[in-house]
């Protein structure tokens, strides 16, 4: 079981009072009428199609080509077909998806391996497999060509709270937010101590990996107040 799976699960059965999610599991917690609400928005990038053809430098340069991408339906293709629609192309049609790769783990190992030429990763990976092959390069940045598309950068990454938690104990959620800001802060200032954090914890064991992908992720905590329609038009592309 993967950790949003795990997580939801757990929030089924309101074991959670918050939980950092992909932004599109609001739908999900909607769906099921679960007593969850975003209440901040976290990483908004992060993103990037990565390949070892150059001459690549905008969307619509895909066009004809195939580029791998994880389980179908995931939040990257989803972002990556909308911006292909964007630039007035037809997914599928002008640009091939290959998925021989279902994980971020099993589609970075192909990347490093040289066997995924083009392909849409997330960071960490993105910083580990530009380590491990020399003749990958990241290509384009999905949250400046997001930003380009529709005027924000995308709501990748949320914050979610127990909505009764909030209503009865605002001030320890908006306390709690605060401390998430103050948290994403503190890393972007010290990537190399908060690289050891990720190593120690066990959550990821590439510490170079870890640090470099600090200034590719744009940690940016956004209080649900200031961003509201960035989710609502993120989340309608789904």
């Amino acid at each position: 079981m993967n950790v949003m799976s795990s997580s939801l699960e757990k929030m089924a059965g309101g074991k959670l009072d918050f939980a950092v999610l992909p932004t599109v599991a609001a739908k999900t917690l909607r769906a099921k009428n679960l007593d969850y609400k975003i209440v901040a928005t976290i990483i908004h990038g992060g993103l990037y199609i990565c390949g070892t053809d150059r001459t690549i430098t905008r969307i619509n340069d895909l066009k004809g080509r195939t580029i791998h991408v994880m389980a179908g339906n995931t939040p990257p293709e989803m972002m990556l077909r909308h911006l292909i629609s964007a630039g007035g192309m037809e997914p599928e049609t002008d640009v091939r998806f290959d998925r021989s790769y279902p994980t971020h783990k099993d589609l970075s190992k192909a990347a490093e391996d040289g066997l995924a030429e083009l392909c849409i990763l997330s960071e960490p990976f993105v910083s580990q497999a530009l380590e491990a092959n020399g003749n990958l390069h990241i290509l384009l940045d999905i949250g400046k060509e997001w930003k380009a598309a529709e005027g924000s950068l995308p709501p990748v990454t949320a914050f979610f709270c127990k909505d009764s938690l909030d209503c009865s104990c605002n001030n320890a959620v908006e306390h709690t937010v605060t401390a998430l800001h103050n948290s994403c802060e503190w890393v972007k200032g010290n990537p190399e101590k908060a690289a050891e954090a990720v190593v120690g914890l066990g959550l990821f064991n590439n510490k170079k990996a870890i640090q470099a992908s600090v200034n590719h992720s744009y940690f940016d905590v956004m209080p649900v107040s200031d961003s509201t329609k960035e989710i609502a038009d993120f989340l309608a592309i789904w």
